[in-house]
């Protein structure tokens, strides 16, 4: 244990109990993505048109956009106070994707409109709730040791991950099944947090969603 303290300190990682939760998945689910992401990746761009990754894009931008313009009220209370669902939603969503891609068929397009789906549907609003959550659990100073951590966490996963890649470069079979298991397992880490912290999640939101 004082090892891994040491190595810690010299990563410059210094967690509190709720981002140890976060971290630990966010390494995981990251460098698992980092090594299958290439094969996936190049799948997806050479496989769909153009047009499609345009109209995706679009797609992304006005649902975020419109999302953010009606995230206050009882839109805000409702994803906060299910936000367990929809974690479970897309992490389901993502793995019977995956699992039917790869052990029944494949097909591209079930994967392009199916992420597009869950994606906007779902996972806006988890990024949504994850932005609420943070200034809640962290202060400014806070902010700033949860933003290095997960920067220093990022670069060790990034730079592993696509070095076994390089190394080691899965086919697509393989790189869908480890996408779905990443699916599965993503959520987990904020899930920890928010059911260790959801009476201080749903007061403050209780609150502010008066004055709204």
């Amino acid at each position: 244990m004082k090892i891994f303290t040491r190595l810690l300190d010299i990563l410059n990682i210094h967690p509190d109990e709720n981002q140890r939760w976060t971290l630990t998945t966010l390494f995981i689910v990251g460098l698992l993505d980092a090594y299958v992401g290439p094969a996936i990746s190049k799948a997806w761009v050479t496989e769909l048109p153009a047009e499609w990754l345009a109209f995706q894009s679009l797609v992304y931008s006005v649902v975020g956009l419109f999302i953010g313009m009606i995230w206050k009220g009882w839109v805000r209370r409702w994803a906060v106070r299910w936000f367990t669902v929809l974690c479970i939603v897309e992490s389901a969503a993502g793995f019977c994707v995956s699992m039917w891609l790869c052990f029944v068929e494949y097909d591209v397009w079930v994967l392009a409109v199916a992420c597009l789906l869950y994606g906007t549907l779902v996972s806006e609003f988890i990024g949504k709730c994850l932005m609420t959550f943070r200034p809640k659990l962290w202060n400014e100073k806070g902010r700033e040791v949860y933003d290095n951590n997960n920067d220093v966490v990022c670069g060790i996963y990034c730079i592993v991950g696509y070095v076994c890649a390089l190394l080691f470069m899965p086919s697509l079979k393989v790189a869908m099944f480890v996408w779905g298991l990443c699916c599965a397992i993503d959520n987990i880490g904020w899930l920890v947090v928010y059911h260790r912290n959801r009476e201080r999640f749903m007061e403050i939101d209780d609150k502010e969603l008066s004055t709204n």
